[in-house]
């Protein structure tokens, strides 16, 4: 999961993907900055994405921002177009490229965090899915066109044993999540009396001893009440503070989220079959070059069921080179693709 150091001097990454250029690291100081040069946040990356014609300047423009301690560029070229603030950097570019190299794939630390299911941020064809527990879970997606947060109470079915969603939850429209982010004080500073305190609009927020409500209430015609509807997120006090950890999150996820999936049972059928059709060939022989989603599938099956931290970016393509037959480095011009794709993996879960 990430993190961001509030009112900290960033890092930031700049890395090759496909023909652009994405800026990862600890953005969110520099977000609004990232925007102004034309930045589109790609949650599935982590990053900040630009086209590949913007690289010079890109970097230019983050090594003379105050708020970036560092530029730590992988794009592998061009190293001299940082302008002088950034002149550790060029130090740090090499390091960083060896280090990674030899480095595990995750770290003991990392793979301590990676086993608790709890605010781990996962990506699902339905969403951008964030954990709160098991049968607790925030979607973030686009349906129809408009982006929004859905809090949801999941159930495992006691046959294929996934856990699905409920009937009991509530989404949110993008303006009405930031509306309960601005409340969330006021929220907890509430007494416990389950008194209601009006969120946005329709949506109010209701408070027992360890108990918060967010849900949307309709207003009686009869006597002019606010009732409660049945849509409606009921947290114990521990999910309510997980969901403000991860608030921040969610947010960022908002910026690009995937689309929200939702078809006929005959749709889905067609779906899974399709994805169990054969793939095409992986070589590099008349088929052409190994395509990204061919790329993504195969570290899947690699690093399916090993340990991470006895594996390094280097020992994996050499595999995987072996493995299609290819040459001796003949992935090496991917380095930089291969290792986005296995941070997806690793920290998405995809």
């Amino acid at each position: 999961m990430l993190s961001f150091a509030v009112g900290m001097p960033c890092v930031a990454h700049v890395e090759s993907y496909g023909k652009g250029v994405v800026v990862k690291g600890d953005t969110r100081e520099i977000k609004d900055f990232l925007k102004g040069l034309g930045g589109r946040w790609n949650m599935k990356l982590v990053g900040w994405m630009f086209p590949g014609s913007k690289r010079d300047e890109l970097v230019k423009a983050l090594g003379s921002n105050p708020k970036v301690s560092t530029v730590v560029d992988r794009t592998g070229g061009g190293e001299s177009a940082a302008t002088s603030s950034t002149a550790p950097a060029v130090t740090a570019v090499a390091r960083a490229r060896d280090e990674d190299d030899e480095a595990p794939l995750l770290q003991p630390k990392a793979a301590a965090a990676a086993a608790q299911p709890a605010e781990q941020e996962a990506s699902t064809d339905g969403g951008i899915v964030f954990t709160l527990a098991d049968t607790m879970r925030v979607t973030v997606s686009n349906f129809q066109g408009k982006n929004g947060v859905d809090i949801r109470k999941f159930y495992q079915d006691n046959n294929s044993k996934k856990f699905l969603p409920t009937a009991k939850g509530i989404w949110l429209k993008a303006a009405e999540w930031e509306a309960l982010r601005n409340k969330f004080s006021q929220i907890d500073a509430a007494p416990a009396d389950e008194s209601k305190l009006e969120v946005v609009g329709d949506v109010l927020a209701m408070k027992k001893t360890g108990i918060v409500d967010i849900r949307r209430f309709y207003t009686d015609k009869n006597d002019g009440e606010k009732k409660p509807t049945k849509k409606g997120a009921y947290m114990q006090q521990e999910l309510w503070s997980k969901l403000q950890k991860i608030a921040a999150q969610v947010t960022e996820a908002l910026e690009d989220p995937p689309d929200a999936i939702i078809g006929s049972p005959k749709k889905k059928q067609r779906t899974e079959k399709q994805a169990k059709a054969p793939a095409a060939s992986t070589s590099g022989g008349d088929d052409g070059p190994l395509s990204p989603k061919q790329l993504k599938k195969e570290l899947k099956s690699l690093l399916k069921g090993r340990d991470l931290g006895a594996i390094t970016l280097k020992s994996v393509r050499a595999e995987l080179e072996a493995k299609l037959s290819l040459p001796d480095g003949g992935l090496n011009e991917r380095k930089d693709e291969i290792k986005t794709v296995i941070t997806r993996i690793v920290q998405l879960g995809e």
